[in-house]
């Protein structure tokens, strides 16, 4: 990292870098008022959001990049609400304010493993995009934690050591310069491969027994347009001789349903998809049919699940259909 200068004005002025504990301190508070704002909002504007559904997280995002972004640039002089309770600031090397673009980038860098980790677009469906989205939310995460926790010379994570910022307790001691900080791109580096190496493994062990006629259904649950993703797959349950065969059947529904008569209806449904398009599904024990109405609008979200498995047998005797 280059040296770090002052201006005259603010070189004998330094304040000293503030404790893991006074930035936790104010994350905290500044998460919980964007809590608030966001289930405020979800009050109000429920059945948007429910229709939103896992797209709502493109309203959440700007939210707190703005949140951060301008409270912690020179326009809140450094400070979140929760920085201020805690008396301390974001400065940049010349331990001035920073201009707001550079701290909208210090903010992308910080909620970028947070916005991609549990994001269930349907893109993130695909195997590959699985992949490249937990390799670097995991990636970001894992160098965030450890420039974060062990980069005690100046305490700066990751988003600090790219913007040239520092996080500052204005009420402490003034010191004579801001540290430098030691050069950890080998650490960071190794952090990334073992985050591409975690996010192969989960992507691997999330997947379910998939085949061409499974995902066919999945493909076919998701051209009625009533679903935001739907994804199809056969379990076994190995404890039991012989292995009763499961297909497990899980959807998510866009807008929200408040009766248990128009949820049964969307179970039935597609109970009725299935038992019409799957060649197969006489060699299947339990149908297990999973419907979920839910939003995440990053700073809030809510989730409702209704499920119901039966025998093949019973799902057409209910539905009034017949074996091929």
């Amino acid at each position: 990292m280059a040296s770090t200068t002052f201006s005259k004005d603010y070189s004998t002025h330094v304040p000293p870098i503030a404790s893991i504990w006074h930035r936790s301190a104010a994350m905290i508070i500044d998460m919980v008022i964007l809590g608030v704002v966001g289930h405020m909002s979800s009050w109000l504007l429920w059945s948007t959001w429910f229709q939103l559904g896992p797209y709502g997280r493109w309203v959440g995002i700007p939210i707190v990049l703005l949140y951060f972004g301008v409270f912690n640039s020179r326009l809140g002089a450094g400070q979140t609400p929760g920085k201020r309770f805690t008396h301390i600031a974001v400065r940049g090397t010349d331990n001035r304010p920073i201009d707001w673009g550079r701290s909208l980038l210090r903010t992308a860098i910080l909620v970028t493993p947070v916005s991609l980790l549990g994001w269930s677009l349907p893109v993130f469906e695909i195997d590959v995009v699985q992949w490249l989205q937990l390799s670097v939310a995991l990636g970001f995460g894992f160098t965030l934690a450890y420039t974060f926790f062990f980069n005690q010379i100046t305490r700066q994570a990751l988003h600090d050591l790219v913007c040239k910022t520092y996080v500052v307790h204005l009420e402490g001691r003034s010191i004579p310069a801001f540290p430098q900080s030691p050069d950890m791109r080998k650490t960071a580096g190794l952090l990334l491969v073992v985050a591409i190496a975690m996010a192969g493994l989960v992507s691997f062990l999330s997947l379910g027994t998939t085949t061409a006629e499974t995902e066919a259904l999945a493909e076919q649950l998701k051209m009625e347009d009533q679903f935001f993703t739907a994804t199809v797959e056969e379990r076994t349950v190995p404890s039991s001789e012989p292995p009763p065969r499961f297909l497990n059947i899980r959807v998510w529904h866009k807008g929200y349903i408040d009766t248990e008569e128009g949820r049964t209806a969307v179970i039935n449904s597609v109970a009725r998809t299935a038992l019409e398009n799957f060649n197969s599904i006489e060699a299947f024990d339990i149908i297990n049919i999973n419907v979920t109405f839910a939003y995440d609008i990053l700073i809030a979200q809510r989730t409702i699940m209704v499920s119901e498995f039966q025998t093949v047998s019973t799902w057409r005797e209910r539905l009034g259909t017949v074996s091929p």
